[in-house]
């Protein structure tokens, strides 16, 4: 199973909590600014997400979502558990 993470860019306030929060190192700061003038988080290891939503729970202004991926075989597990 993999994991999407979003990230509303234009609610950040470029503080890095959930940067340091990731013990994967799957986020890094943008070189990019918002609308704030902020720097955000952007994703760099996407695959190294293990979707414990420690960058969420750590975002102050909580503008970072995680949510699950479901690839082709999972959904084969899935049935064959039924």
């Amino acid at each position: 199973m993999n994991f999407k993470i979003h990230i509303e860019k234009e609610r950040c306030k470029g503080c890095g909590y959930c940067i340091n929060a990731c013990l994967q190192a799957v986020l890094k700061m943008s070189k990019a600014l918002n609308l704030k003038g902020n720097h955000f988080p952007e994703v760099e290891k996407s695959d190294a997400c293990t979707g414990c939503r420690r960058c969420a729970s750590m975002c102050p202004d909580t503008a970072i979502k995680i949510s699950k991926v479901y690839s082709e075989s999972d959904n084969k597990t899935s049935a064959e558990k039924k």
